[in-house]
């Protein structure tokens, strides 16, 4: 979520961070499927990770009582 797309070798850049050899991504890219346009769920990595991962919008974290951090076996999220 820290990663920058021109960072990865799949994705040719003149990023300001540096190159990154991320094989594994590289080859996922040529054989899946590339996604260049995407939502990221919040503006920090731990929600936006929660998001992805349970699919639920960040602006229902509070009605559904998860903090964004962590979630508890018992708020039956399923991912």
């Amino acid at each position: 979520d820290d990663l920058g797309w021109g960072e990865v070798g799949l994705f040719p850049s003149t990023s300001p961070h540096g190159r990154i050899a991320t094989p594994h991504l590289d080859r996922l890219g040529r054989q899946g499927t590339a996604f260049s346009q995407a939502y990221a769920g919040y503006t920090v990595c731990a929600p936006s990770r929660t998001t992805f991962l349970t699919g639920r919008h960040s602006g229902h974290f509070e009605r559904d009582g998860i903090d964004g951090e962590r979630i508890s076996p018992g708020q039956g999220v399923v991912t």
